[in-house]
């Protein structure tokens, strides 16, 4: 009997991913039929997502929150949250950029009903950040989540800073998909913004972790291949200077061999994953100091408060650096992986019942 349910995982597996070889499956079982008919790949067409309060551990990651050139415990938000507003205006921050404006349809979007719940438990708006210039070629299922007041249009003037004095044209480059997200530090009339990929599943309520932001913090985390800051996600008290700062860190200009404004790589020895990018870049400006860094804070008359929150919680990617053993059902937000990678994983809400019925088989 296993080869028949197996491949009748398989077949959900499959249709999940929005695998192209579908129909070669053999059969058609109830599990795939349901999934078939839910072509929004689960969490879109869901009316109700319940998030979890479960207590935060105290850390459930090491060597995970950096500042400078230094490892740091990472910030307890709980104990930040307190000092926040009892009833902030929050703001949670999605972009499209290039092709993705005219294609983005279910499978961009998800887990856009998990954002939806937490949006709802935070009051908190979900804006989404699009260049001006493409405003006429918004994808209909866009169009239809923006007339439903699903999401509101955020028009941008830019995706890269015009005042940037380094891009990469030759090669795949993430600065356009990175930069548009700059914008987010300068939105006006929120006490709190994160911005977060649309990849990301929502597990648990992120009203903490606004209103920690909203104290004056900006907050991040690192991410689970090696780069020291995940642009993925990123929360803040938005103010006008802290964008003035960006973008004269933007004319400073990026080097291989030197990073951002020749700030150097710190805390890695390597040029990591998106360094070239706003990984690179918004680790530079938030978390380090001296150079270029203190001389645009200076003049946009600002002084940072940044600190980093333990990725296994609050953007979880990989099991890396994850204390073991690790509790999947306590994370707030996750990140990736998306898929049926290795047991060791946290897999997300579409997977998991997968996962659960393979190790039953097994």
């Amino acid at each position: 009997m296993q080869g028949p349910l197996l491949r009748a995982i398989l077949c959900v597996f499959c249709a999940l991913v929005g695998a192209e070889d579908v129909g070669s499956c053999e059969g058609d079982g109830p599990a795939l039929l349901q999934s078939k008919q839910q072509r929004s790949l689960g969490n879109l067409s869901l009316e109700k997502v319940q998030l979890h309060s479960l207590p935060i551990p105290p850390t459930t990651c090491t060597h995970c929150c950096w500042q400078d050139g230094e490892e740091v415990p990472c910030l307890d938000v709980e104990r930040c949250a307190a000092s926040g507003p009892q009833k902030g205006k929050y703001a949670i921050v999605l972009s499209l950029v290039g092709a993705a404006v005219q294609s983005a349809n279910e499978t961009r979007f998800r887990y856009f009903a998990s954002m939806r719940a937490a949006a709802k438990l935070a009051a908190a708006d979900i804006l989404l950040l699009v260049d001006k210039r493409n405003n006429a070629t918004l994808s209909p299922f866009v169009l239809k989540l923006v007339q439903e007041k699903e999401l509101k249009l955020v028009l941008v003037d830019w995706e890269v800073p015009p005042q940037m004095t380094w891009t990469n044209s030759k090669v795949p480059w993430c600065g356009r998909q990175d930069f548009i997200r700059l914008h987010v530090l300068g939105l006006q009339g929120y006490d709190a913004a994160a911005y977060y990929d649309t990849d990301v599943e929502f597990r648990g309520d992120i009203t903490p972790m606004l209103k920690c932001a909203a104290t004056g913090k900006f907050l991040s985390s690192s991410g689970g291949v090696g780069e020291p800051l995940n642009a993925g996600f990123f929360a803040l008290r938005p103010d006008a200077r802290l964008l003035s700062a960006a973008l004269a860190l933007a004319e400073a200009g990026f080097d291989k061999q030197t990073c951002w404004a020749n700030m150097g790589w710190a805390p890695r020895d390597y040029a990591y994953v998106g360094g070239e990018c706003g990984q690179g870049f918004m680790y530079t400006l938030f978390y380090r100091s001296g150079g270029m860094v203190d001389k645009v804070l200076s003049s946009a008359g600002v002084v940072l408060d940044s600190a980093q929150l333990d990725r296994c919680m609050w953007n979880y990617q990989t099991h890396n650096d994850c204390t073991k053993p690790f509790d999947c059902n306590r994370i707030r937000v996750h990140h990736k992986p998306a898929h049926l990678t290795e047991f060791q994983e946290c897999q997300k809400m579409e997977f998991h019942k997968l996962l659960s019925v393979k190790n039953e088989i097994a």
